[in-house]
């Protein structure tokens, strides 16, 4: 049994037999998951700053929770028992995601010929050069192998490849169905085809912690699997990363 718990009101480990332990232990609220906890944290600040037009857009989704009513205006105020609000945060979650995803699906269908005929030429969304600003002479090194080199030998093996601008919400996410949703578009359903995402927010290239681009795919397999492995070896090196399982992304570090 682990000795130390976490007090939820501040985050930070605390004896189980002292003061605070011993209150959160008659509670029952022992906890010493941090992911899960700051999983929690994240969601309840996430909430506490939603507007009006949000939760109005859950409750006309048909699902409504008063519990979330003590979020609305807490940020960073969490009670001793916030992880019981876990389930109904994972919940309010994939309601607003998922209206999110509905909105932004109508926005890119094509509307008129010409933009069509555009798109399906270029088979990628325009990219502004400018959201690379930031990135250092070697990082946009790679990303000019990946979109270059890499995306030509692909090609060359039947492996279409597709760019994405993937903004970040207003609920603060990153969707990632709104890339499929783009695909949807470009290619058919048993074209074998990747699709470079590029994460943006207010304009700036986010490569997170692990500083890699995350590389969705479909119908990557057998003969045409092994040719993209080599193919991004020998581009790529050891700045590619994939363990050539389907529901895993590809990573190239930039």
């Amino acid at each position: 049994m682990k000795q130390q718990i976490i007090n939820p009101e501040t985050g930070r480990l605390v004896n189980r037999t002292g003061t605070i332990g011993r209150r959160l232990t008659r509670m029952k609220e022992v906890h010493t998951d941090q992911s899960r906890y700051k999983w929690v944290i994240n969601q309840w600040d996430w909430w506490s700053t939603q507007t009006n037009k949000v939760r109005q857009e859950v409750v006309r989704s048909g699902w409504w929770d008063t519990s979330l009513n003590d979020i609305s205006g807490n940020k960073g105020k969490y009670p001793l028992y916030v992880m019981r609000y876990e389930k109904v945060l994972k919940k309010a979650k994939k309601i607003v995601d998922k209206i999110s995803i509905a909105k932004v699906a109508k926005l890119i269908k094509v509307k008129d010929t010409k933009t069509s005929i555009s798109i399906k030429k270029n088979k990628t969304a325009k990219i502004n050069n400018n959201w690379l600003r930031k990135l250092t002479a070697s990082q946009k090194n790679t990303y000019k192998t990946l979109t270059t080199k890499t995306k030509k030998e692909l090609e060359k093996v039947g492996i279409k490849v597709l760019v994405y601008p993937l903004n970040l919400t207003d609920s603060g996410y990153y969707i990632s169905d709104f890339a499929l949703e783009y695909a949807n578009k470009l290619v058919n359903d048993t074209d074998s085809y990747i699709i470079i995402i590029l994460k943006i927010d207010n304009d700036i290239i986010d490569l997170q912690k692990d500083k890699s681009l995350h590389i969705q795919h479909s119908n990557i397999t057998y003969k045409n699997k092994t040719n993209l492995i080599q193919i991004f070896k020998k581009t790529l090196g050891n700045k590619y990363k994939w363990n050539g399982k389907q529901t895993k992304t590809i990573d190239v570090k930039l």
